[in-house]
């Protein structure tokens, strides 16, 4: 999880520690905010699957090419107005167990 920013003085905070006029599309202004939010850990530190709440807002963050900065090649996506904490509870995968039987195979001599 990279933050929580629901509060309008966090979020506020938040967007005044970024240059707005530097960022010419919806993806640099977004890699801005999440390199101010993991106070530049997404430079060289993103993890696969990360999430940053902002506002009213989930966003999950895919590093698809697993170079750990965010990047063009990476994905963002909402969930929508979630709290952060239960999402990432309930999206945990936890393995199955898993009980093996069965009876070991014969060995077989190999003749020359």
């Amino acid at each position: 999880m990279y933050g929580d920013y629901t509060s309008s003085s966090k979020l506020n905070a938040l967007f005044d520690s970024i240059d707005g006029a530097a960022n010419g599309s919806a993806q640099a202004l977004f890699s801005s905010v999440l390199s101010a939010a993991t106070a530049g850990a997404s430079d060289g530190q993103l993890a696969e699957v990360g999430a940053l709440k902002l506002g009213n807002a989930l966003y999950v963050i895919v590093d698809n090419n697993a170079n750990q900065s965010f990047d063009d090649r990476d994905m963002v996506f909402s969930l929508g107005d979630r709290d952060i904490y239960q999402t990432a509870l309930q999206l945990h995968y936890d393995s199955p167990e898993v009980a093996l039987s069965g009876i070991a195979a014969a060995q077989h001599e190999t003749f020359a």
